[in-house]
């Protein structure tokens, strides 16, 4: 037998340290939120018209979309005229917001018109057409 006693420690058992894997989760969750970009679903898919003159509009303006075989749109359900004129007509906050009008480039000019009449009559008052940059 020797004469020096060896010392041992009493044996842990292994730990998973999880802060890291936490932090690590919270900075994914956070890049991926900035760096994806939300569209806004109109109930249909839209090709839009393209053109030279395109200017960036307020991203707080009402949309209602003209589908390719005539159909109003709003807050991606399926409107009438009436319906548009109904809502401008009794809401007067609504009519103080622009309006976009978002038509596909197959639509046509016929509900477009029919869409721009009814909403000068309700009383919308800034009232655009969307369009694509060529």
């Amino acid at each position: 037998m020797s004469k020096f006693k060896i010392l041992r420690k009493p044996l842990r058992k292994p730990e998973l340290n999880f802060a890291p894997l936490v932090d690590m989760v919270f900075l994914l969750l956070i890049f991926f939120m900035v760096a994806t970009t939300m569209e806004k679903d109109y109930g249909i898919e839209i090709n839009r018209p393209e053109a030279v003159s395109v200017k960036k509009i307020d991203e707080k303006s009402l949309v209602i979309a003209i589908s390719k075989e005539g159909e109003y749109f709003f807050d991606s359900e399926r409107v009438t005229l009436d319906h548009v004129r109904s809502y401008f007509t009794d809401n007067k906050a609504a009519a103080t917001k622009g309006v976009i009008i978002l038509a596909d480039e197959k639509a046509q000019t016929k509900e477009l018109i029919d869409l721009l009449d009814t909403l000068r009559v309700s009383g919308a008052k800034s009232i655009s057409i969307a369009a694509k940059e060529k």
